[in-house]
């Protein structure tokens, strides 16, 4: 399938599972070109990947292994039209100009050791909302702040929030803030503007707004360009440490792919993993 086009998206990641022989479970995070897996099924955005084989006939796939948490991106100029001999057989539909490849996704070549060591991120119900609601979690392209904001989990402290976390690449300015939930119904947005400085607690008033899932939008005050969004996951005092340490747990897998998965689709799986956050403090 050929990559997703949407008005105003980027190079969309995309997230999905499925189970291969081993014990191995792939994730696709991003594609470009036309690409199948082992029973002939054309990927696309939220689709699953069965069996141990990928086909493409242009572009490149990036895949990680849900277990070991380690990344691969399988190019198509860089694979033959000879399948391993994992691949018992071309399936039907798939073009005899396609290239194939065992999907296979090494731990050791991509040095994420560290990550596979993290004991408690359950990577399962993080896909299983990508799974459910894939569109929700795409990467808008970015329009506004050369630097965005990151998606992050923020301390709410009464009516205080600490906004640094989320502030953390952009330089020192003013910024005008929107904060508006990402379901609705949490009550409306709210907005303002703050002083930061890089690596400096940056707290602002946010009256009447309550712990849950948002969409953090910044711009420079009096710029010309268009705000820049991230998702933010407001955290109360009780909840905070459990989510940030997982959050975190996140992240250090994100950084562990390098290059082998591109940032959107590093962002889907935070923005997932902040949704799972915050169904897990609601208690649903």
């Amino acid at each position: 399938m050929r990559r997703s086009v949407l008005p105003g998206l980027c190079f969309v990641g995309m997230l999905v599972m499925a189970t291969v022989p081993g014990s191995a479970q792939k994730i696709v995070l991003s594609i470009d070109g036309n690409w199948w897996d082992s029973n002939g099924q054309g990927l696309g955005f939220a689709s699953r990947v069965n069996g141990p084989c990928v086909f493409g006939d242009g572009g490149l796939l990036q895949v990680a292994d849900a277990g070991t948490k380690a990344a691969e991106t399988f190019t198509y100029d860089k694979m033959t039209s000879a399948c391993p001999s994992s691949c018992t057989a071309r399936p039907s539909g798939v073009p005899a100009s396609a290239h194939c490849h065992d999907a296979t996704v090494p731990a050791a070549a991509t040095g994420v050791v560290r990550a596979s060591l993290l004991p408690d991120i359950n990577l399962r119900p993080i896909i299983d909302l990508l799974f459910r609601r894939p569109q929700m979690y795409i990467v808008a392209a970015a329009r506004g702040l050369e630097d965005e904001p990151l998606e992050a989990v923020l301390s709410l402290d009464g009516s205080e929030v600490d906004v640094s976390a989320a502030l953390q690449p952009l330089p020192t300015a003013t910024y005008l803030w929107t904060l508006d939930p990402v379901d609705g119904g949490m009550g409306g947005g709210t907005s303002g503007k703050v002083s930061w400085q890089p690596s400096q607690p940056s707290k602002v008033r946010m009256p009447g707004v309550a712990p849950g899932l948002y969409r953090l939008t910044v711009a420079v005050e009096g710029g010309e360009s268009e705000g820049s969004q991230a998702w933010a996951l407001l955290s109360s005092p009780a909840q905070y440490p459990a989510d940030t340490k997982e959050f975190r747990q996140a992240v250090e897998i994100t950084q562990s792919w390098g290059e082998r998965v591109d940032t959107s689709g590093k962002r889907a799986l935070l923005r997932a993993t902040l949704r799972s956050l915050a169904d897990r403090d609601a208690g649903k």
